[in-house]
């Protein structure tokens, strides 16, 4: 499954507008005066970069818009801010791709990168909705994000744009140092372990702390007595012949409430089991971070068969090559 700073700023590349300079693929951001946000929020700006990894971004992060909005609250306006310029560059990938007049069958790494800022979107969430009850967590969610700029990065390799490619790059390698920063805030705020969660009850010792009891019955539990919303089967014995087509349909928004084919029942944003028969599936499957709470169960190793045909010489990155992609 695929998971998955002191100098005035420059312009990169003037045809698209972009505010971000780089060097060497470093980019280079403003150091601003932490006298404001300290002010506003008694903290000690500099004093708390000089312990990060990159002390004028994280300045930089401190003395922002989101920072007064969070005040005594340094991680917090951190990750907002990181938000900030993660939205920045998603959109500026999405327009890249969208002016693209080259002519292609696969999604290009700028597609890539798009997606992946997306996802860290989410991710970095996900990691300020978990600082007060999950530690762990929340490195879990920014670890995560941070990679993903990594893995943006190698797609970029292969847009043959060197305006756009350089544009976007130099936004993404900003925005690593800012969830850096991030990361390193939260660690020196639980050093030592304070702000973990409690240890897990004897009943939830064999999953982390983040897996609901609904999804630890699923996990557990034998396949015969798992009751799936939709089926999968080549001979049209299923509901669908396609495991697309069913994650799809599992995943679509529900119809609203007025309408005639509405519901009061349902899941309710719980988890949707999709049972995919044995046989051997000639498909390359990808469960978006927009499709949400999805599970694949199968017949076993060597029954139940998923078979993509998605590699570089075929046209595809490596991000969106692989075969099965849980984003």
């Amino acid at each position: 499954m695929a998971l998955a700073l002191a100098t005035p700023v420059a312009a990169v590349a003037a045809n698209h507008g972009d505010t971000a300079a780089a060097k060497d693929n470093v980019a280079v951001v403003p150091r601003i005066a932490a006298s404001a946000a300290a002010a506003a929020s008694s903290v000690n700006v500099t004093a708390i970069c000089m312990a990060t990894p990159y002390p004028s971004a994280c300045e930089t992060a401190l003395s922002s818009a989101a920072a007064r909005g969070a005040a005594n609250d340094p991680f917090a306006a951190s990750v907002q801010f990181a938000m900030t310029r993660a939205e920045s560059a998603r959109a500026l990938a999405r327009n890249l791709s969208a002016s693209s007049s080259r002519p292609r069958v696969a999604p290009s790494g700028m597609d890539d990168c798009a997606e992946l800022l997306d996802i860290s979107l989410d991710q970095l969430h996900d990691a300020l909705a978990a600082r007060a009850a999950d530690a762990a967590g929340v490195t879990t969610w920014l670890s995560a994000a941070l990679t993903n700029q990594g893995t943006c990065g190698d797609s970029l390799a292969a847009v043959p744009d060197p305006a756009a490619r350089s544009a976007v790059r130099a936004r993404v390698a900003a925005l690593e140092q800012f969830i850096g920063t991030a990361l390193a805030l939260h660690a020196k705020l639980n050093n030592g372990g304070s702000g973990s969660s409690p240890p897990a009850p004897p009943d939830r010792a064999a999953f982390p702390s983040w897996v609901t009891k609904h999804d630890r019955h699923l996990l557990s539990s034998p396949a015969s007595t798992i009751t799936p919303d939709a089926v999968v089967a080549l001979d049209g014995s299923g509901t669908h012949t396609s495991i697309s087509d069913a994650i799809a349909a599992v995943t679509a928004p529900p119809p609203p409430a007025h309408h005639p084919t509405a519901s009061g029942g349902g899941g309710g944003g719980s988890r949707k089991v999709i049972y995919v028969k044995a046989g051997r599936y000639e498909e390359s499957v990808s469960i978006t971070s927009k499709q949400k709470d999805v599970m694949l169960l199968g017949d076993g190793k060597g029954k139940t068969v998923i078979s993509g045909h998605r590699s570089v010489a075929g046209g595809y990155t490596t991000y969106a090559s692989a075969t099965v992609g849980a984003y």
